[in-house]
């Protein structure tokens, strides 16, 4: 004879009467770190570390209430969690999006600085080295003593600034991180270009170019005078300043890191970044001026 149960006590034999399941404390964790997120959104990142947790403990409250539902109750909460947490980190990273692409870009511009203050040193130690003189700008017919060997069938090895970075040829020293580059075959293949009145090109095709090769203790101020620069994209291996024109393409220096400035190396052997305007002014471009 079974067993009637007092009235208002469940059915221990029956499944009628189910016990509510307890909200789970991940899901209750995930829901208050969402809503807290936002208001701790500038305070140094922890915004950004709230919303992460809030998502991944409604991803885990999520999972366990769906293994075992008669345990673990606060779905709703948990999926509240998880869409606070999201949506906190898009507005999270929209807002950063423009300071992030100003970061990335003053990496790039400085390990354009970088490439040029090295060429810069190589080129210093170079003449250093050569009783005084200056390499070749690498322009057709190529020379023994020019300053890079681009063409092709030339062992870029062989390049006269080389042996002063390491012995080994390494093209990302002489291509800038923002050159989309896209050359036409057999174009110049790099971001930088040496000034035609410092490393002298011996038959020069116009009486405005010089001819005679520069010794160092002729440069008038080292500090301020160009060597190499960054040009645009109709570059190569050479830049003559004076034949620039304001609606030419040709020896047009580079726009990619500043509308204002291009970065540039000096006969002292340092770089900066150059105002585009005093680059073609012959105090700055020809080291025989005053």
């Amino acid at each position: 004879m079974s067993k009637i149960p007092p009235p208002g006590l469940p059915n221990e034999y029956s499944a009628s009467s189910p016990e509510k399941p307890k909200i789970s404390g991940l899901a209750l964790a995930s829901l208050l770190l969402g809503i807290a997120s936002y208001p701790l959104i500038c305070v140094y990142g922890i915004g950004v570390l709230a919303g992460i947790g809030a998502v991944i403990l409604g991803i885990i409250a999520r999972a366990a209430i769906h293994k075992n539902p008669h345990l673990h109750g606060g779905k709703n909460g948990a999926n509240i969690g998880i869409a606070s947490g999201v949506v906190m980190l898009f507005l999270f990273f929209a807002i950063l999006q423009p300071g992030l692409r100003q970061a990335r870009e003053a990496a790039k511009r400085v390990y354009c600085l970088s490439n040029l203050r090295g060429l810069g040193m190589a080129s210093f130690m170079y003449q250093g080295s050569n009783n005084g003189f200056f390499p070749a700008p690498a322009v057709t017919p190529p020379a023994y003593n020019d300053w890079i060997y681009w063409q092709p069938r030339r062992n870029p090895d062989e390049g006269k600034l080389v042996a002063y970075q390491g012995g080994h040829f390494d093209p990302k020293s002489y291509i800038c991180p923002t050159d989309p580059l896209g050359r036409r075959a057999g174009a110049y293949p790099y971001s930088y270009s040496a000034n035609v009145n410092v490393f002298i090109i011996e038959t020069a095709p116009s009486p405005a170019i010089p001819t005679k090769p520069l010794r160092y203790m002729r440069i008038h101020s080292p500090a301020t005078t160009i060597m190499l620069v960054e040009e645009g994209t109709a570059i190569t291996s050479v830049w003559i300043p004076q034949f620039w024109t304001p609606n030419g393409t040709t020896n047009i220096l580079s726009l990619r890191h500043d509308k204002s400035k291009t970065p540039a190396a000096f006969t002292d052997g340092h770089s900066e970044l150059l105002m585009r305007t005093d680059a073609m002014t012959p105090h700055d471009y020809d080291p025989l001026a005053p």
